[in-house]
């Protein structure tokens, strides 16, 4: 099962098709042909859930020596979880916490900044999402060495708002009844 495989594994080490991982889960070899991803050296590079957002880092986005911001990719992961929150809530949300960051790779300029992420648990006003964000180089002799690779991951916590900026009721619809229903904490 694929979507198990994924989720399985979220931060831990990255296997080649046929291992196992400490909980004896196999990495089947079809995964290469469903995921269309090529082993990096190490392992598999494989994002643990939906893509939500893309950019290209620039010149601007970096420091002196050349490196993009930590807080410039901070805000990235920041756009990609309003947007899944919005999405979920179906309302204003803003941000109330963000777990910690660990930076595992710098991002170059000119570097496919991609922000993955996927609704942990849902409130009865907040939204928790795990956030990915992975990069995929576009030069192609950086390419068939390093295809993509994660930069850091964190949870951030949105929390619905009204047209007045109060913390409001998340209805979520049960498609299986067509009927909404509020979840609780």
């Amino acid at each position: 099962d694929l979507g198990r495989l994924l989720v399985l594994r979220p931060g831990g080490p990255d296997l080649h098709p046929g291992q196992q991982d400490g909980a004896g889960a196999r990495l089947p070899d079809a995964l290469l042909r469903v995921t269309g991803r090529r082993p990096a050296p190490g392992g598999m590079a494989v994002p643990g859930s939906s893509p939500i957002l893309r950019t290209l880092a620039m010149p601007a986005d970096t420091n002196p020596n050349g490196d993009v911001f930590g807080g410039w990719i901070m805000s990235q992961m920041d756009i990609a979880g309003g947007i899944l929150a919005k999405e979920t809530a179906r309302s204003r949300t803003v941000t109330v916490a963000v777990d910690s960051f660990k930076f595992l790779r710098p991002v170059k300029v000119g570097d496919v900044v991609c922000c993955y992420g996927r609704v942990l648990r849902i409130g009865t006003t907040s939204i928790a999402i795990a956030l990915e964000v992975w990069v995929k180089k576009v030069l192609p002799e950086i390419e068939e060495e390093w295809p993509r690779f994660k930069v850091t991951e964190a949870i951030f916590t949105y929390v619905a708002i009204d047209g007045e900026g109060r913390k409001r009721p998340i209805k979520v619809e049960n498609p299986a009844r067509g009927t909404s229903r509020r979840t609780r904490k």
